[in-house]
């Protein structure tokens, strides 16, 4: 199967104007909360925080669904039934549309092959995801642009890092990697 450059930007934008819409219905709601601290205005704070975790969470779902999908398209099935897990704020159950993406995939089983199979699909996430524009340079470990590049953006949503201070992803940093099987 060939991949469409077209396809890939169109869904690119799909999910950028999704995540956008779910910044503004949020801001929306946060502009509505009175400053006091009363029980109804922390009960509200807690509301906005539920509604934004779980609107996250459905993005992140929607990412690596479409992942998964484009890689399928190029190649073949998962080798084995897996699961992607939350990591941070994701897994804490309080991820917000400026959240760090931090996620691990559990096996039913491994070898080199299962295991190159989703080191790859993770390396395709973080191009998914570094697609949306809101990953700033300096997360990647390039050390080459560190002497010439400032990215001076705020960063959005983004992998946690594939730093040697960061790496809560499948390929993990240095000798640890989260590409396992529950023992």
């Amino acid at each position: 199967t060939t991949l469409h450059r077209d396809d890939f930007f169109r869904e690119v934008d799909r999910l950028r104007k999704t995540l956008l819409s779910i910044r503004e219905s949020l801001k929306s709601d946060s502009a509505s909360v009175d400053t006091s601290l009363s029980e109804q205005t922390l009960q509200k704070l807690r509301d906005i925080m539920t509604n934004s975790d779980s609107k996250m969470t459905a993005f992140a779902k929607d990412v690596m669904a479409y992942t998964l999908k484009l890689f399928t398209s190029f190649t073949e099935e998962p080798p084995c039934s897996f699961v992607v897990i939350a990591m941070g704020s994701f897994g804490r159950g309080e991820a917000t549309p400026y959240s760090d993406l931090e996620y691990r995939f559990l096996l039913e089983h491994s070898s080199e092959q299962i295991t190159d199979y989703f080191e790859s699909l993770a390396v395709l996430s973080y191009f998914v995801i570094g697609a949306l524009g809101q990953t700033k340079i300096n997360s990647l470990d390039v050390m080459e642009l560190n002497d010439w590049f400032v990215d001076a953006r705020r960063h959005g949503l983004q992998c946690d890092g594939i730093t040697n201070r960061a790496g809560n992803i499948p390929n993990g940093n240095d000798d640890d990697r989260f590409i396992k099987t529950p023992e």
